[in-house]
């Protein structure tokens, strides 16, 4: 799926999808700092029920997924069950 501003493709199943273009890259020792400027931002709407989203969507917040605020899942264990790693 084409992006309307930017380069890169989106994601055709995504909630949304922000594009933004560099600004400035400020890098450390052990950091990068990326800046960009907001070019376009939407929602799907196919995932929308009169303009608003029709389920809330799960979050990764710290080391769980959530809902609304409720823990939905420990990350930890995704990452042990999909990736094959320990945390």
């Amino acid at each position: 799926m084409p992006a309307r501003k930017v380069g890169p493709p989106r994601i055709k199943d995504a909630l949304g999808w922000i594009e933004a273009v560099l600004e400035k890259e400020l890098t450390g020792d052990d950091y990068a700092l990326v800046i960009g400027k907001v070019v376009c931002a939407e929602q799907n709407d196919s995932y929308c029920d009169d303009g608003a989203l029709a389920e809330p969507p799960m979050l990764m917040l710290g080391s769980h997924y959530r809902l609304t605020g409720e823990s939905a899942g420990d990350v930890r264990e995704t990452m042990k069950l999909f990736l094959n790693v320990a945390p």
